[in-house]
């Protein structure tokens, strides 16, 4: 039968496939033939405009007030699911913390798309807690959403209180453990042992509290008879991540590993006397200490800092010494700098391997000798020190008891970038009047705790803000603040134990079964 050609234009015309080779098939239902026609061409299909977004690299990292260790990453598709990736038009991203403000973050929030894919370089969330960030470009018609998570985390105590704090995301603080028979000391977290805090104080109850997030109850360790000031977790090439303890109690030193206690050291390598270590610093294959112990069992004096190499301590040429007595060493710190390897000893001595150093001593590793004078503080103590970069400038910050020439208090700083290293007043003139004796450097974030009555009393942790130290408001003005740290959290803590002061066993069941170990 004849057929006018206007019915065989009449055609469907389908493409099979994404790109690149297409099958194609014309059809005409005026001659009811599915296939006419049936070659393989080649088409070049762009995507459409983007639509959605996907989280390609997940944003990880510590909450409050640094920058995401992973930054997040997105790829762009369109509506029918193709991804952007020849996209060239102008297309935005922007990112911010659902239920908050936009100061809640900090960096830059609106990023162009770039071949599909949005890739944020410098995101702080200026809030600690559950953050969840939305994102959203130009031309979508979904958002994408993340959760990260962090905590600030410090602890201290007061009137016989010990506290174990997570500051939240509004200022409010939280207890993370109940509330201790003793002020805690220090606090540290690893992949094995989550969280846990140290007593600071006699330990008849234990000297070391646990929180564990397997789900079990907070447990007390009976095994350190004494006081534990620090808490560092170092790890190895291609080891397991430990815990070193280090305080008054017998060697001075132990390492906290699977949940059982080890002693750090082969007694036959020697002890430190008094065993009383208040700072640790782990560089590479060595370990610097410093405290109050004044020489090595069976070995040469070593005033107030040491060096503990292959299980041997060495003392670094005599040590520090407080108007001929032995010095004691609090804080630990090191840089390495165009001059080489630096290692700076904070504490209460007037002199190191004999040269003048009031509160401030510089060792150079790679000679081996402490460096000329250094100025110092005036009167006083140090408590602790951190290295931090103010903007390209590497700078030792010190905190503590003391002043230093001009009156200034509190706090003081050493530009560490090149020689000579000369300790002044911080930030060419700030003072915290009280005690400090907490510091923590992050990237963009420095804070301080401690015991203060100036510039404000309305928290015992501040936080630099560029021109002056601003309060963290919340619970903090009861806590006497001796350690601050960053904590990765893990599942919930379980905080629901009662630590009386009556209870002298308390708990000592460690997870999955196993029986904390006792020190020797």
């Amino acid at each position: 039968m004849f057929r006018p050609l206007a019915a065989l234009l009449f055609c469907y015309f389908a493409v099979s496939g994404a790109s690149g080779l297409f099958n194609t098939t014309l059809t005409s239902p005026e001659f009811n033939i599915s296939s006419v026609i049936e070659q393989t061409h080649v088409f070049n299909v762009t995507s459409g405009s983007p639509a959605n977004m996907v989280i390609s690299e997940t944003p990880v990292g510590d909450v409050f007030g640094a920058q995401l260790e992973k930054q997040p990453r997105l790829q762009s598709f369109d509506q029918f699911g193709n991804a952007n990736d020849d996209w060239s038009e102008p297309v935005t991203v922007t990112v911010r913390a659902m239920g908050g403000q936009d100061s809640d973050l900090q960096g830059n929030r609106t990023i162009s798309l770039d071949q599909g894919i949005a890739n944020f370089t410098d995101i702080s969330l200026l809030k600690s807690g559950v953050v969840t960030l939305e994102f959203n470009c130009s031309t979508c018609q979904k958002t994408a959403h993340a959760q990260v998570e962090g905590r600030l985390v410090l602890v201290g105590g007061e009137d016989g209180r010990g506290r174990i704090v997570s500051i939240g995301s509004t200022g409010n603080c939280t207890d993370m453990a109940p509330a201790l028979p003793l002020p805690v000391r220090s606090v540290a977290s690893s992949s094995k042992t989550p969280v846990f805090g140290t007593f600071g104080e006699k330990a008849r109850y234990g000297g070391l509290v646990m929180l564990d997030s397997i789900g079990n109850e907070p447990f007390v360790y009976h095994g350190i008879s004494g006081t534990i000031d620090q808490a560092l977790v170092i790890q190895e090439d291609g080891q397991e991540e430990e815990i070193l303890l280090s305080g008054s109690f017998r060697n001075g030193m132990a390492t906290l590993r699977n949940y059982e206690l080890h002693p750090t050291i082969a007694p036959a390598s020697g002890m430190l006397d008094p065993p009383c270590v208040k700072a640790m610093l782990h560089t590479g294959s060595s370990m610097y200490l410093g405290g109050c112990f004044t020489r090595v069992v069976n070995g040469t004096g070593v005033f107030g800092v040491a060096k503990l190499e292959n299980n041997q301590f060495y003392g670094l040429s005599g040590g520090v010494t407080k108007n001929g007595a032995p010095g004691v060493v609090n804080a630990l710190a090191a840089f390495n700098n165009s001059l080489g390897m630096h290692l700076f000893a904070g504490g209460d001595f007037t002199h190191a391997g004999g040269v003048s150093s009031n509160g401030v001593a510089v060792w150079n590793i790679g000679t081996d000798q402490w460096m000329s004078s250094v100025g110092g503080v005036s009167s006083g103590m140090v408590h602790g020190m951190a290295v931090h970069d103010f903007n390209g400038v590497a700078t030792l910050v010190v905190v503590g008891d003391f002043t230093i020439n001009g009156g200034y208090s509190g706090i003081a700083e050493m530009n560490i970038d090149n020689g000579p290293f000369t300790l002044g007043a911080f930030r060419g003139g700030q003072s915290i009047s009280g005690s400090v004796f907490s510091i923590l450097s992050r990237p963009g974030q420095l804070i301080v705790g401690g015991n203060f009555t100036r510039p404000t009393h309305s928290s015992n942790t501040m936080q630099w803000q560029g021109s002056s130290f601003s309060p963290l408001q919340g619970c903090t003005s009861d806590v006497v603040v001796y350690d601050l740290k960053v904590l990765t959290p893990t599942a919930p803590l379980s905080n629901s134990t009662s630590f009386g002061q009556q209870d002298h066993h308390m708990h000592s069941n460690a997870p999955n079964g196993t029986n904390p170990s006792h020190m020797p």
